[in-house]
């Protein structure tokens, strides 16, 4: 049975293929047969990061293709050659997004501290909510944000409402994550150990989320 993760929002900017490259290469490295799909064609932004792992030679490659629709990604679901399939999505509309979360066990939504950010998290689930779908199939993560105690715990008390699962943690917006993914490596192969074990704990906190879904 292959397990799906899709990570999504309704708003650019917001860390989806940074998270999708950290979730993928943390479940390759685990032994996992993984696929990543990147369904935003016109970036492509995690199909080119795997390029770039590949060529410079790090371990373990991680295997990436272009899938422009949901129903191509749903065909490699249905093919059962893969233990995990990570989906890279485009920042969709509503609308694609329930079709998107059909067809997977959990829809990580990340997410920033500004209000502009958290608006459109909390429209996402609660359009998905409406249509019916639990939120305990979704999860937010905060990635790219500041280190401001104070934010995150406002961030928290703005989500509370909707009901929307949280990952404890927060990734920081570094340079030193940015300069990491453009040789290839992921946010938790950052060569510093104190961002590097808090990419570590909120990556291991969708691994949890994901494992409780499926089991």
């Amino acid at each position: 049975m292959t397990a799906v993760i899709a990570l999504a929002n309704g708003k650019g900017g917001v860390k989806k293929s940074s998270m999708s490259r950290a979730i993928a290469t943390e479940y390759t490295k685990a032994g996992w047969g993984v696929l990543g799909l990147d369904m935003d064609i016109n970036q492509g932004s995690f199909l080119d990061w795997g390029q770039r792992r590949l060529r410079n030679g790090f371990e373990p490659p991680v295997t990436i293709q272009g899938c422009g629709t949901v129903s191509q990604a749903k065909k490699q679901i249905e093919s059962g050659q893969w233990d995990l399939i990570v989906i890279d999505s485009a920042a969709y509309a509503t609308k694609s997004l329930l079709s998107l979360i059909d067809i997977v066990d959990l829809l990580v939504l990340p997410t920033g501290f500004s209000v502009d950010v958290l608006r459109t998290t909390v429209t996402t689930v609660n359009a998905l909510r409406n249509k019916g779908h639990s939120t305990d199939k979704m999860a937010v993560v905060f990635a790219g944000v500041s280190e401001s105690e104070s934010e995150y715990r406002a961030a928290l008390e703005y989500l509370q409402p909707c009901g929307v699962p949280v990952i404890p943690g927060a990734i920081p917006f570094l340079t030193s994550f940015s300069q990491a993914q453009d040789k290839g490596l992921a946010l938790t192969e950052s060569p510093f150990p104190g961002p590097r074990q808090k990419a570590d704990d909120v990556v291991q906190g969708v691994i949890d989320r994901l494992t409780t879904l499926t089991q």
